[in-house]
C-alpha cells in the first residue's frame, strides 16, 4: 500500500457515520506500521500524516463550529491528537517522542487501542 492509500483509508473509515471503531484503529495500525518501516519512517513521510491528520481529520473542536468535530471514538480521538507532534520525529526527537508522537510510539497507542475494543 502507499501512503496515500493508507491516509485516504483511515479518512473514508472516520468521516463514515457510525465510524467503526475497530476499523479505524486497524486503519491507524497500517498507517503506523508503515511508518516504523526504516524505508518509511522518513521526515517527510511524517510530516505528511501529521499534516494530513490536521487538516482532513482535524480532531480538535472549533468552539464556533462544534457541528464540523470529528465524530470518532475517544480511542481514535486519542491517537489522532498525538500524531500532533509526529512532525517533530525527525526534526527534534526528543519533542515528538515526550509527547507521544513518533510512530512507534503511536503504533504502541494503536495497538493497546486495538486490544480493548470489544
Amino acid at each position: 500500500m502507499t501512503l496515500d492509500s493508507l491516509l485516504e483509508d483511515l479518512k473514508c473509515l472516520c468521516t463514515a457515520r457510525p465510524v467503526d471503531e475497530k476499523a479505524a484503529l486497524e486503519a491507524l495500525e497500517r498507517l503506523m506500521e508503515y511508518l516504523v518501516s526504516p524505508a518509511n519512517n522518513t521526515d517527510a513521510n511524517c510530516k505528511t500524516v501529521d499534516a494530513f491528520v490536521d487538516s482532513e481529520l482535524n480532531p480538535w473542536v472549533d468552539p464556533d463550529h462544534p457541528e464540523l468535530a470529528l465524530d470518532v471514538p475517544n480511542s481514535v480521538r486519542e491517537i489522532l491528537d498525538s500524531i500532533s507532534t509526529l512532525h517533530d520525529t525527525h526534526s527534534a526527537p526528543q519533542i515528538a517522542e515526550n509527547f507521544g508522537g513518533t510512530p512507534a510510539q503511536l503504533l504502541q497507542m494503536t495497538k493497546k487501542a486495538l486490544r480493548q475494543v470489544v
